[in-house]
């Protein structure tokens, strides 16, 4: 994984914690835990560290000879990390939807599903803004206020 030159603070990345032990990235000396198999949505500049730091961790533990190794490295940032298009619904979002549907479910006794056509665990893409300005809205009485009818 290269690190960018410059950090764009609009770029949105998931990091997941893709082993099966809690991990604790630090950020300005804050820590931040991030649950086994946990998926959180996090800024470009905090994803790429907390993936660099999550990956040295399971290499240390796996005793690799070399933990700078590209190839090495590459199959766990590629499950640790990921960019998320403009038009992608928040992964977290989907996750929570998924885990209220589950919980109505067990609490009704009845399929959820069949009332809502939503998927489950899919993305869902993000309406597409227009472009422009907004219109003005002016009432009839202040756009001819002062004219003689």
């Amino acid at each position: 994984m290269q690190f960018p030159n410059t950090f764009d603070e609009n770029r949105r990345y998931v990091f997941t914690n893709c082993t099966y032990e809690e991990f604790v990235g630090y950020w300005a000396k804050e820590p931040h835990l991030i649950s086994a198999c946990e998926i959180r949505e996090l800024p470009e500049y905090k994803a790429y560290t907390f993936c660099k730091h999550l990956v040295d961790r399971e290499l240390h533990k796996a005793k690799a000879s070399d933990t700078g190794d590209t190839e090495t490295r590459r199959p766990l940032e590629e499950k640790t990390i990921r960019a998320i298009d403009l038009n992608e619904e928040s992964p977290e979002l989907v996750h929570l939807r998924a885990q209220i549907r589950k919980e109505v479910e067990e609490q009704l006794g009845v399929s959820a599903k069949v009332a809502d056509s939503e998927p489950e665990a899919e993305t869902v893409p993000l309406a597409k803004k227009k472009a422009g300005r907004h219109k003005k809205v002016v009432s009839e009485d202040t756009e001819f206020a002062g004219v003689e009818k």
